[in-house]
């Protein structure tokens, strides 16, 4: 029943689409930036830094 009760919780769903969505949005980014700035690790890092804030702020505003 545990299982059962894990699927119909809300937030179970809401957490794993925001993780799903993490990934694609952290991997694209990097992937782009990677292509665009021919690999240098300033910009590079600089994307790191935007990709984990902005979805943070993001889930922080849907709860």
């Amino acid at each position: 029943m545990f299982l059962l009760d894990l699927i119909n919780d809300a937030g179970f769903w809401s957490a794993i689409l925001f993780y799903t969505y993490f990934c694609v949005y952290f991997f694209t980014f990097l992937f782009f930036s990677f292509i665009f700035t021919r690999g240098s690790i300033s910009f590079l890092t600089y994307d790191l830094f935007a990709t984990m804030f902005i979805p943070t702020i993001l889930w922080r505003s849907i709860q």
